[in-house]
């Protein structure tokens, strides 16, 4: 399985996370509070789903990674350092 071809990818759930987080910021600086620590507990709750899921791609990866030439071993390791990067790139909590 590749990168491109999942739809659940790194990408996808970083453009929600993205949503999210902006959704709690726009209730917070509207003043709801009681919607913005609902939304608070669904963007984190997500996050914690997304690192999850980033921790299973890294493990696929580990395991095709076994048996590999060396300058493959290297590509692999490159696409998921960014994949990683790219599903937290945005995504900071501001206190």
């Amino acid at each position: 399985m590749g990168f491109s071809d999942d739809p659940y990818g790194l990408k996808k759930r970083r453009m929600i996370l993205n949503r999210y987080h902006q959704r709690f910021k726009e209730l917070q600086r509207e003043g709801k509070w009681a919607e913005a620590l609902q939304q608070f507990n669904l963007t984190l709750n997500y996050a914690m789903e997304s690192v999850a899921y980033s921790m299973e791609v890294l493990q696929k990866v580990k395991e095709r990674m076994k048996g590999t030439a060396p300058t493959e071993r290297e590509r692999i390791n490159r696409i998921t350092q960014a994949a990683i990067a790219n599903a937290f790139y945005d995504y900071k909590l501001k206190k």
